[in-house]
């Protein structure tokens, strides 16, 4: 959300003072002058001076600002040239180097060296962070500045052509077209000309998806079927009948914008009958399928690779797999898909930890020996210690559940309990009697515990 108040002087000096709402971006006041023509709309756009009260220097004519992060757009495994199964210490030794071959310093004949060790930098401060390595594995290239944008920040002044943004892309990493935009309700904001062949992104979309316990362990591919918006076939995405064409729209004329007053001056906005598109589909030209809107929802069918050691709650990111946008030209929106894992009845899973209950007999508690027990690879063999009590935990090393996109696994905890026979033989009653009188006898030659305390009291 934005705050501005606009106030036009005399002299045409126009005064911005702008509050950004729920961002980063510091308060600042944009200045510029403008031209208008009979009709209203602006003909000439001249930017004179930008003032921040926190961050940036207000200079006339030339600005400066502190670059933000910007998107590492590379793989950085491949920057560092590591594998994903690489340790940490493997991605420190690839950092130190590839900083120290890069370093502008120490590298001054190669002119690309110092975008190089940006890069590298820029890799390290992923990988190096477990959080942000995870989520890269998980859901890729993700923007590290909050904002985005370019590096830069000059001056700008164009005329007899609307104002541009160029120059502005890297103040706070926000565009000064998207400030334009956002107060006057157009992209570019000033310029008057038709929007035909926007371009921006569809939007993204999610489905569950239910899978068992152990494809989430081992990994698995699943189809399923899904009805994003799609492009209309019959009629390409133009809304037309075969053979019929667009007309101007006739509440803009085919300029695609519409004004409106804004305190003391006319300002552009998209108009609101062809969506600042310019024209319009006449009475009877309309596609049948879609009714015009050029888009319908259509069954698609796509695979989703489920990587072993995924838990409930994981999304897992399709690209290209959700809606086309609804007006203009652009790429769709990514698909996610929401895991959800089904209980296992053997198995109780903590993290990539598995536990589980085993019995043991009675002797080979006392005595030791081998049991098997499930594995989530299979039955596995068991090593009981002699004098094994009920509720012991032997850990079995490395049986877990891999880590997801790592080359590790967690243990499995089997949890004993001590069974005790209800029927016996007539022999293996004589021989815990047996055993029972021995036991008796050994106690009964043993001193008291507490004698000696018992006697000084």
């Amino acid at each position: 959300m934005l705050s501005s108040r606009v106030s036009l002087h005399t002299s045409r000096k126009i005064l911005l003072n702008y509050q950004p709402i729920g961002s980063r971006v510091p308060p600042f006041t944009l200045s510029w002058y403008a031209s208008w023509d009979i009709a209203g709309y602006t003909s000439r756009i001249e930017v004179i001076g930008l003032r921040s009260s926190t961050c940036f220097d207000e200079q006339k004519r030339a600005f400066h600002s502190t670059a933000p992060t910007r998107e590492l757009k590379e793989d950085p495994y491949k920057v560092l040239g590591i594998s994903k199964s690489a340790t940490k210490s493997d991605i420190k030794k690839a950092y130190f180097q590839l900083a120290k071959k890069y370093h502008p310093d120490s590298n001054k004949e190669d002119e690309g060296a110092h975008e190089k060790f940006v890069k590298v930098q820029e890799a390290y401060q992923i990988l190096s962070d477990d959080k942000k390595r995870a989520d890269y594995d998980q859901f890729g290239r993700s923007s590290e500045s909050p904002f985005g944008g370019s590096h830069g920040f000059k001056s700008a002044r164009h005329a007899g052509g609307g104002f541009h943004s160029e120059g502005f892309e890297g103040f706070g990493g926000f565009n000064a077209e998207d400030i334009f935009g956002n107060i006057f309700g157009t992209r570019g904001g000033f310029q008057r000309k038709a929007h035909r062949g926007v371009y921006q992104s569809g939007n993204n979309t999610e489905v569950p998806l239910t899978i068992d316990f152990m494809e989430a362990v081992k990994g698995t591919k699943r189809n399923i079927t899904i009805t994003p918006i799609s492009t209309c076939e019959p009629c390409k995405g133009e809304g037309l009948k075969a053979g019929k064409k667009k007309e101007p729209c006739t509440q803009c004329g085919g300029t695609g914008q519409i004004s409106q007053a804004i305190n003391f001056g006319l300002f552009p906005t998209p108009c609101p009958s062809c969506h600042g598109e310019g024209v319009y589909i006449p009475p009877g030209s309309k596609c049948s399928l879609c009714d015009g809107m050029g888009r319908v929802r259509s069954h698609k069918t796509v695979t989703v690779n489920v990587p072993p050691g995924v838990d409930e709650g994981v999304k897992i990111r399709v690209p290209g797999s959700g809606d086309v946008p609804l007006y203009g030209k652009g790429p769709s929106g990514d698909l996610f898909v929401k895991l959800r894992v089904s209980a296992s009845k053997i198995f109780k899973r903590k993290g990539s930890d598995i536990y589980i209950d085993a019995t043991i007999p009675l002797h080979k508690a006392a005595l030791g020996g081998c049991i098997r027990v499930p594995t989530l690879d299979g039955e596995a063999e068991l090593k009981i210690p002699a004098g094994t009590q009920s509720d012991d935990i032997s850990v079995m090393r490395d049986r877990g559940v891999k880590i997801l996109n790592r080359e590790a696994y967690g243990n499995q905890y089997v949890k004993l309990k001590v069974e005790i026979p209800r029927n016996m033989t007539p022999k293996q009653r004589q021989l815990m009697q047996e055993f029972a009188n021995e036991e008796a006898n050994r106690q009964s030659t043993q001193p008291p515990k507490h004698a000696s305390s018992a006697g000084q009291t």
